[in-house]
């Protein structure tokens, strides 16, 4: 790609091919709240979002794995 089209990426957060990635997320809770739930979803996303806004892309995200927790 000719230099003057490159885009620049500031961070790059993706797991790669058979790698594995952990992380910990801690969320504040209302005063009185006794009980909770948390959804997430593990996406696959072979374009950067950003990258196909700008260029006018499709833009199609995969979910890999999902899972629900409650307490």
């Amino acid at each position: 790609m000719p230099h003057y089209l490159a885009v620049d990426i500031a961070s790059d957060n993706r797991i790669p091919p058979g790698k594995n990635a952990r992380t910990s997320h801690q969320f504040a809770l209302p005063t009185g709240c006794e009980t909770g739930a948390v959804q997430a979803r593990l996406l696959y996303r072979p374009i950067p979002l950003s990258l196909a806004t700008e260029r006018g892309w499709e833009a199609k995200d995969y979910v890999i794995v999902s899972g629900n927790q409650t307490w």
